[in-house]
């Protein structure tokens, strides 16, 4: 039997919904087909400004999970109305631990910083997880709480191949650059595998890119950046410092116009000196480097500072 036709009189498309009694009622006999049934929109109607509720949405919803926090976020909160400031606070001491609010905070910290940034949402949850995990893992309190959530955003941008410098995270919120490195040492203790491999290539296609050099010579640059990487030369230096030196030096063996290094300085952060002395360093090993990369007589190009 189709279930558009009624048991009794057989009888097809004659159901109404009766809304009031919750029940389905053939109209050719009278038969009640369902009783109770269920209502699946909203227990209250949706008032808009033109309604003249101002805006007012009293549907029983809340925020979706959060799989950060503790219980998902799930919990009973009153509302913060004027009136009842007072009960409003009691409650949030009462259901939040301080691990909570602590999570809460760097959460809401690290959705703003995303969002200055133009930063994905992906990026935003690796931090949130890696902000996580510190929080809970750490044994002494952290000096500068924004510099813990700084140095959450700066690694998660590097771990999706978005480099920016910790220059750059430090002036947008006026940190201190210090707090945030020790803040990444810290995480780094605790989180030994998160710094990505792949941050030197990462850096150097961003500042080859920011410059607009052709992506053949970029390609090279990754190639250099990996060998001088692998060779140990420039252990424990900066990344970012690294990739500006290779820019430099490829800029000048291929590049119609070779930059400066306060060029690849205004792009990089990296100050000039800083640059100057990674090549020092380099120059005696760039036939070794550059080798199968570039010609032999154009490795001759580079200066000897």
């Amino acid at each position: 039997m189709s279930s558009t036709q009624c048991k009794e009189c057989r009888a097809e498309n004659l159901f109404v919904v009766d809304e009031k009694e919750g029940n389905i009622v053939c109209t050719g006999c009278g038969l009640v087909q369902a009783l109770r049934i269920i209502d699946d929109t909203s227990e209250w109607r949706n008032l808009t400004e033109e309604d003249g509720s101002k805006g007012s949405d009293p549907r029983r919803v809340g925020m979706p999970n959060n799989e950060l926090l503790v219980g998902k976020g799930l919990c009973t909160v009153i509302s913060g109305d004027p009136s009842r400031v007072g009960l409003s606070m009691w409650n949030q001491r009462a259901i939040l631990t301080g691990i909570d609010r602590t999570l809460s905070t760097g959460f809401h910290e690290i959705d703003d910083i995303c969002h200055t940034l133009n930063l994905s949402d992906t990026v935003a949850e690796d931090a949130k997880k890696t902000f996580k995990i510190v929080t809970t893992k750490k044994t002494s309190p952290c000096k500068s709480h924004m510099g813990l959530i700084a140095s959450c955003v700066f690694l998660s941008c590097r771990k999706y191949g978005n480099p920016i410098p910790i220059k750059e995270i430090a002036s947008l919120y006026s940190l201190n650059k210090k707090d945030i490195q020790r803040s990444y040492c810290m995480i780094k203790q605790i989180i030994p595998d998160i710094v990505s491999t792949q941050t030197e290539i990462a850096y150097v296609k961003k500042i080859a890119n920011d410059l607009n050099l052709p992506q053949m010579l970029v390609n090279k640059c990754a190639v250099v950046a990996q060998r001088i990487k692998d060779s140990g030369i420039m252990e424990g230096k900066n990344p970012l410092s690294l990739a500006s030196v290779v820019v430099y030096m490829m800029s000048i063996l291929e590049g119609e116009d070779a930059f400066s290094f306060s060029e690849i300085s205004k792009s990089s952060g990296v100050t000039t000196n800083t640059i100057r002395n990674c090549y020092k360093q380099i120059y005696p090993d760039r036939v070794k480097l550059l080798i199968g990369v570039i010609n032999d007589w154009e490795i001759q190009k580079l200066p000897k500072l």
